[in-house]
C-alpha cells in the first residue's frame, strides 16, 4: 500500500545566518526536493550568494524556489 506525499512533505527548506555578512544579520536558504518515496533527493539548491534581511524572507524565497523546482520535475 503506497500513498502519495503532498508537496510540502517532499520539500525541506533550511535558513542559515550568512556568515559573510558584516554588521547586520543576513540570511540565506537551501532546499532539498524528494521523490515520491520521501527519501531520495531529486533536486537541491541554495540562495547562490544572495542573502536576505530576515529569516522569514529567506525561508519564503527558499520555499518558492523549491516549489518551482518540484513543478518542473513533475512535468
Amino acid at each position: 500500500m503506497s500513498h502519495e506525499l503532498d508537496e510540502d512533505s517532499r520539500i525541506d527548506v533550511e535558513c542559515m545566518r550568512d556568515s559573510s555578512a558584516d554588521g547586520v544579520p543576513r540570511f540565506t536558504w537551501d532546499y532539498r526536493v524528494f521523490a515520491q518515496d520521501g527519501t531520495t533527493v531529486i533536486d537541491t539548491s541554495d540562495s547562490g550568494g544572495v542573502s536576505y534581511d530576515s529569516e522569514k524572507m529567506a525561508l519564503s524565497e527558499g520555499w518558492r524556489m523549491a516549489r518551482e523546482s518540484l513543478a518542473r520535475l513533475e512535468r
